[in-house]
């Protein structure tokens, strides 16, 4: 609403001089009335990374105008905590503005789920189902899930994965500058082996080693989720369900290769 360009943002600077208007208004003298600007409140009906999400799962072209564009990003829990601070202040008719750190290139936040979409990809090459002759003829162990359930648990997965990077790129303070490469770093890496490891099991149909890339990957989520808490602990919790999925793997893995 600073500088509208689009008839949303001239809305919103009307709204807003329409508030102002009211706070000065003697019949309203008892009332207080306060304004919040926000950035891109990300997982809300009007952010724009929901729409970009959807266009990559449905191989669509990625509606970017402009590849330098860049937008302050905040979650909904900094959202909210600014509407409580802004009732809490002793002004009438203000402009409130959250300190949002620095603009994010949208292309960023596109990198990272092109990244993770990519590697669900090797899914598709290398499946685990039954269309996998090599698969279905295995000794199963007992606890082996449906080969139905693979699929939505990694989708959500993958998408917990890229935005767990994503929040990591989006910190700012000095603090936490010097570890932000290192996270990427091992972000990266694990998903690397997460890539490698479906090759190696069903495509080489090397269960041993397989095994031994599993673990590890799950070494490096360890060491991700570690250092991405001293960053962001939202980053690091949603990594949680990964490293639950990747361990309940691994002793999957393992009983695949004792038994075959």
């Amino acid at each position: 609403a600073a500088n509208p360009k689009n008839i949303l943002g001239i809305t919103k600077r009307l709204s807003e001089i329409i508030i102002q208007s009211y706070s000065k208004l003697n019949e309203y003298k008892n009332s207080k009335f306060s304004i919040v600007r926000f950035g891109n409140v990300i997982g809300s009906a009007g952010s724009a990374l929901p729409i970009f999400f959807n266009q990559i799962l449905s191989n669509k072209p990625i509606t970017i105008t402009d590849i330098r564009m860049k937008r302050f990003f905040m979650s909904m829990k900094e959202a909210c905590g600014l509407v409580i601070e802004a009732s809490q202040i002793k002004s009438n008719g203000y402009i409130l503005i959250l300190k949002m750190g620095k603009q994010i290139k949208i292309i960023t936040w596109v990198v990272f789920y092109l990244c993770v979409t990519v590697a669900s990809s090797a899914g598709f090459v290398f499946p685990l189902g039954d269309e996998n002759p090599w698969y279905t003829s295995l000794i199963e162990p007992s606890f082996t899930p449906p080969s139905w359930l693979f699929a939505p648990v990694w989708t959500t997965l993958y998408l917990l994965i890229a935005t767990s990077a994503y929040r990591i790129t989006t910190k700012s303070t000095h603090k936490i500058n010097s570890l932000v490469p290192l996270a990427i770093a091992l972000w990266s890496l694990q998903l690397a082996l997460n890539v490698i490891w479906t090759p190696i099991f069903s495509g080489a149909q090397n269960l041993e080693i397989a095994f031994y890339y599993i673990i590890a990957l799950w070494a490096v989520i360890i060491a991700y989720i570690f250092i991405s808490w001293q960053i962001d602990r939202w980053a690091s919790l949603i990594m949680v369900p990964y490293l639950a999925w990747v361990s309940f793997a691994s002793v999957l893995n393992y009983y695949y290769w004792q038994l075959n």
